[in-house]
């Protein structure tokens, strides 16, 4: 709870992946080259992880330049 509470008083009300998600895009595509319907619903979980484990070590993460309520998920 405690680290919870310390996430909130920062103030981060957005997370940025870099180059757009290319990245990570471009290893889902390649470990799965043709999508289900299952793989097209995993891709924004993926996302969502990305954002969350960035969310819950914001303290480690760099900060955008000029706003100090957006971190980068590197």
């Amino acid at each position: 709870m405690n680290r919870i509470n310390a996430i909130r008083q920062w103030g981060i009300k957005e997370i940025n992946i870099p180059e757009d998600g290319d990245t990570v895009y471009d290893r889902f595509i390649a470990g799965h080259p043709y999508l289900t319907a299952r793989h097209q619903r995993d891709l924004p979980r993926i996302f969502a992880f990305v954002k969350a484990h960035a969310l819950l070590n914001c303290f480690n993460r760099a900060k955008k330049e000029g706003k100090s309520d957006t971190i980068l998920a590197i």
